[in-house]
């Protein structure tokens, strides 16, 4: 993993709750404009059709940067519970991935039940493991 820093479980919830896994880029929560939209009724249409497509290419940029620092972001944080699981767990590497994805599949919409399952399953295959 890229990140030489291994974080604790608990670090990476605080990291979460502090924003430190939220893009800091701003959202274009503005629309498209629409192909007919005239933004000077005293220029040509196709005036009016350029600033269309220079303004929606604009809103298209910005959510597209959003949206891939928002992707980095969150693998980021996936990638960092991976290598909790690893370096503080015992777990090896695909195990830990298969943890995380289960867990992540289950509860990414939202990510505090996924902390708190995440632990609980940690917990419990934990136990399990001792048991032998």
């Amino acid at each position: 993993m890229a990140n030489s820093i291994v974080w604790t479980l608990e670090e990476i919830l605080y990291k979460y709750r502090n924003g430190d896994y939220k893009t800091k880029l701003d959202y274009a929560a503005t629309r498209k404009c629409k192909d007919n939209h005239i933004f000077d009724e005293d220029k040509s249409v196709k005036w009016n059709q350029e600033q269309v497509a220079i303004k929606n290419a604009k809103i298209d940029k910005l959510k597209a940067e959003y949206n891939q620092d928002d992707r980095m972001l969150q693998k980021q944080l996936r990638d960092n519970v991976t290598s909790s699981l690893v370096n503080n767990y015992g777990f090896n590497p695909k195990q830990a991935q298969k943890i995380e994805e289960k867990v992540y599949s289950n509860y990414h919409s939202d990510m505090l039940d996924y902390f708190f399952y995440l632990e609980d399953m940690v917990d419990f295959i934990t136990e399990i493991n001792e048991l032998k």
